[in-house]
């Protein structure tokens, strides 16, 4: 089973695209040993949980995690199932089971809904509609890391880190990478990144820059494909998790309608859930691009790795949809605190 890989050089930042071959491509659902159906390959995405929260007392683990059943309840649908039975379950023990896209296992955890903590939303927990078919290779591999680059000065580390995504947006390929360190050129952003060697995802905080002694705004190799999957040495574990997020002061809660004493007699559920999940971020699918040379990044007329100098509007959605294999209608909602679900873009 051959693959060919395909390599963008810009600058001192290089990316690297690995395609495989189809027979080298296994269905999720044919690896996991749980009882549950798990045919359509979707749940919530654990993205980031807040300090003190509940749910930073059951051991959510971020990116890999995904929500899958509630009470009993298979999440399999893009709708307010679960945030409402967040909100009437408010104070009483919930049983959630978990699907571990690295590990590929599934385990149940309780925890109580509460507004009895700093916080904002019930459980404290950023999550997003999305789908874990291959979710494990959803990740870029740093290969290297210049001295004295903004990478470097992150913290990352060459060869047994990898590239997430962020508290909005999971990194499926180099383009989302691009994308999104253009968007914070001279910004700082957090970034959730796996050790394959510590097992454990931390949050690392990049600022990409022009103004440092080398090329590019990261200083970094990135690379992506069959290639640099994570070693099979650390897919027997579901991993962990350390730090936590911090929420824009505005950030509102998705279970907050659903709170009998706080809805409008105007406003009916299913208004609200739709008016969020119609305005909810699409994501392109992912396109290998396979080639033996090494090649430009399509639609950039640029050489190295700069920021695009159209200016964008902070308004502007931030693309965060799924390729999905069995055309299952995946939409991203984005969720603050279990729960929390968001109308735009917020850090």
């Amino acid at each position: 089973m051959g693959t060919t890989e395909s390599s963008t050089v810009t600058g001192n930042v290089r990316y690297t695209d690995s395609g495989a071959a189809p027979e080298e491509e296994t269905l999720l659902n044919n690896k996991t040993s749980s009882d549950i159906n798990l045919s359509f390959n979707v749940g919530f995405r654990v993205l980031g949980v807040q300090e003190e929260s509940p749910a930073s007392k059951v051991g959510f683990v971020s990116f890999f995690d995904f929500i899958i059943e509630a009470n009993g309840i298979r999440l399999d649908t893009k709708d307010s199932i679960l945030m409402e039975l967040i909100a009437g379950n408010e104070e009483r023990v919930m049983d959630l089971r978990l699907f571990n896209a690295k590990s590929r296992t599934t385990r149940e955890v309780q925890l109580t809904p509460s507004r009895k903590w700093p916080g904002k939303g019930l459980l404290g927990v950023t999550i997003r509609f999305d789908c874990f078919q291959d979710a494990e290779n959803h990740l870029l591999h740093v290969t290297k890391v210049l001295p004295g680059s903004p990478a470097a000065v992150a913290g990352l580390r060459s060869g047994s880190d990898y590239l997430l995504g962020t508290p909005e947006i999971v990194f499926r390929d180099l383009d989302d990478l691009y994308q999104h360190v253009s968007f914070h050129l001279e910004a700082s952003f957090p970034c959730f990144v796996y050790n394959c060697e510590d097992d454990e995802i931390r949050i690392v905080h990049l600022k990409p820059s022009k103004e440092w002694n080398g090329q590019g705004v990261l200083g970094a190799e990135v690379a992506h494909g069959v290639l640099h999957r994570l070693p099979s040495s650390c897919l027997s574990s579901t991993g962990t998790s350390v730090g936590f997020v911090e929420l824009d002061t505005n950030a509102q809660a998705a279970t907050d309608v659903f709170l009998h004493h706080e809805i409008d007699s105007n406003v009916t559920s299913d208004s609200i859930i739709e008016e969020v999940l119609d305005s909810a971020h699409e994501q392109t699918p992912v396109v290998s691009v396979q080639s033996e040379s090494i090649v430009e990044p399509p639609v950039r007329e640029t050489t190295s790795f700069q920021p695009e100098t159209t200016e964008k509007s902070s308004d502007d959605p931030i693309a965060t949809q799924p390729s999905n294999p069995d055309k299952f209608p995946v939409s991203t909602v984005k969720v603050f605190a279990d729960d929390t679900m968001s109308y735009q873009c917020v850090q």
